[in-house]
């Protein structure tokens, strides 16, 4: 079944302005056709994450792995090659190591790839 493209404009959201800015922070970057994290859970449908900027696909539901709404964290098993892990490895305040992972097509910055997680974090994954 071929897919329809739509001519509908949608409205400018937060995360628009912030990306036309400059200042938008990673985590907000991934579009889930702006399906609410806690329902995502819920669903049965096929999903696909889209960078925000440019809506190249760069992971779907076969990867999921889950959501922890305290950390406001949704993990994926794995990405699409048309995202890109950075090559130098970061920690943060925790001591987790990770990745960064940007659009391989525009280069926005997308999420992180995790290394090495704290024990409270190790479920997560």
């Amino acid at each position: 079944m071929a897919a329809k493209a739509s001519n509908k404009k949608r409205k400018k959201s937060e995360v628009d302005e912030k990306l036309e800015n400059g200042n938008c922070d990673t985590k907000t970057n991934v579009s889930t056709e702006e399906q609410p994290l806690a329902e995502l859970e819920a669903t049965s449908l096929p999903i696909v994450f889209q960078c925000l900027k440019c809506k190249t696909i760069v992971s779907d539901s076969i990867s999921w792995n889950g959501i922890d709404m305290n950390l406001m964290l949704m993990s994926v098993k794995s990405i699409t090659p048309f995202a890109r892990k950075s090559d130098k490895t970061k920690s943060d305040s925790s001591k987790n190591k990770y990745m960064d992972v940007e659009c391989g097509n525009c280069g926005v910055g997308i999420g992180k790839y995790y290394i090495e997680t704290e024990p409270d974090m190790a479920d997560l994954f």
